[in-house]
């Protein structure tokens, strides 16, 4: 057994008789800060302010916390690329600081060269740099990054960028973006594991990510890293449609391969189907306005049948015939009301769908208003709407108002699309009504 010698006490460094006297530890008072490497007064004051140093201040040299604080203060405003606090002159009495900073260049001026001019264009508006303010390293690096980005989506994932810096006399900054799109990659094989059920091709449909075929002559082949991003939620959405709940992707990557001379993009994911899911109980809490049979039949899914996100999600919320759930509600009045679908499993294959049902109160038409008619007269434009003050509130009466408008082929199809402004006023259940119209170009004048 062995036994380690005694550990001697440390002894505080301003106790240590054998430092010389100028690196012992001493209390100091600030006799005056200066700062040296900016031009502006303004500056100079706002370094000062930012150091929470001030003259009467006591510190201890060397190694007063204050100023390691003063130093990161500073470094966070983000102005300046090194800063250092350094003493001038000691004094019994005290000692004068010198703070001394050196700013981040100003950006003169940015370029992109190596690309055409309506891409420059694009590029501008989303990059971080802005002329007159200082150039931080991660503005350039963003900018790097958005540059690949742009062409990565334009089908050039190899894209390169060097950048060129250069300093003016006035240390203002000049930054050239040199850039290389590299060769446009098309999408080659798409190659997908673990699945039984569904085919190749039902899920490569479901895909925007996919290879060309050779009778489709008018489609670019190109890899869009954002489109494949959201192919494995279309997946899924697909195995969701065919009732399989559980369904999740593993695993997704992409490699390049070459193709004679051409550089293809390959796709490969590992999927987990699990077990196709049936629907055991349909639930409905809190309805009063509807018995349970009407919503069921509305939500088009019935005991026994196979799990559905799509059609649950349309008959819930919104199909093309206004035959859902929430428009059996909206075209009564009650446009506050809410549907909130949880969704438990139950046993290995079957689900229990519970609704829970917010009706709120019924809200009926206000004032209705339209504006931008010019040459309409306005009673040309009321006869054709079914929205009228003081009736109940209907979500389909608006858009059969829009639809009859749309046939006149009087105003803007876009002004119309986008339907009337809405104004609730809450404490009455009323709603306002504001038709935008945007006039054609017409000559004719509807009387």
């Amino acid at each position: 057994m062995s036994v380690a010698a005694p550990v001697a006490a440390q002894t505080p460094l301003a106790a240590r008789a054998d430092l010389p006297a100028e690196l012992r530890p001493q209390t100091f008072e600030i006799l005056g800060i200066s700062v040296e490497g900016v031009a502006s007064d303004y500056t100079r004051t706002f370094v000062l302010q930012t150091s929470r140093l001030a003259v009467g201040q006591q510190i201890t040299l060397p190694g007063d916390p204050a100023l390691a604080d003063a130093i990161r203060a500073i470094y966070r405003l983000g102005m300046f690329s090194d800063v250092k606090i350094r003493e001038d002159r000691r004094f019994d009495q005290g000692v004068y600081l010198v703070i001394e900073v050196k700013e981040v260049p100003k950006l003169a001026d940015y370029t992109f060269t190596g690309i055409k001019g309506g891409d420059r264009k694009k590029l501008q508006k989303e990059v971080p740099l802005y002329k007159g303010t200082p150039v931080r390293p991660s503005a350039i690096e963003r900018t790097v990054q958005i540059i690949k980005e742009f062409y990565a989506e334009k089908g050039h994932p190899l894209a390169s960028v060097e950048v060129v810096r250069t300093v003016n006399p006035d240390n203002s900054l000049v930054l050239d973006f040199q850039v290389d799109k590299g060769p446009r990659v098309g999408v080659g094989e798409v190659i997908i594991h673990g699945n039984e059920q569904l085919s190749d091709g039902d899920l490569i449909g479901a895909m925007k990510t996919k290879p060309k075929k050779w009778w489709q002559f008018w489609r670019k082949n190109t890899f869009k890293p954002d489109e494949f991003d959201e192919d494995p939620q279309r997946i899924l959405e697909k195995y969701n449609e065919k009732g399989f709940y559980d369904a999740r992707i593993v695993r997704d990557t992409t490699y390049l391969r070459m193709e004679g001379d051409d550089p293809k993009m390959v796709v490969e994911l590992t999927v987990h189907e699990g077990p196709r899911f049936h629907i055991r109980n349909i639930v409905w809490e809190g309805n009063t306005v509807y018995p349970d049979e009407v919503l069921t039949e509305a939500l088009g899914l019935a005991r026994g049948d196979v799990y559905n996100a799509k059609r649950l999600e349309e008959n819930l919320y919104g199909n093309k015939n206004s035959s859902d759930v929430m428009s059996l509600y909206m075209n009564r009045g009650y446009m506050r009301a809410q549907v909130q679908p949880i969704i438990r499993v139950a046993g290995e294959d079957s689900l229990d769908l519970v609704f829970d049902v917010f009706e709120g109160d019924v809200y009926e038409f206000g004032t209705i208003e339209i504006t931008g008619n010019t040459k309409t007269k306005e009673h040309v434009i009321r006869r054709e709407l079914i929205t009228f003050p003081g009736e109940t509130f209907s979500r389909d009466a608006i858009q059969e108002s829009i639809r009859r408008l749309m046939q006149l082929n009087y105003f803007a199809q876009e002004s119309l699309v986008k339907g009337p402004d809405i104004r609730i006023r809450e404490e009455d259940k009323v709603v306002d009504l504001s038709y935008h119209l945007e006039e054609t170009g017409s000559d004719q004048l509807e009387l």
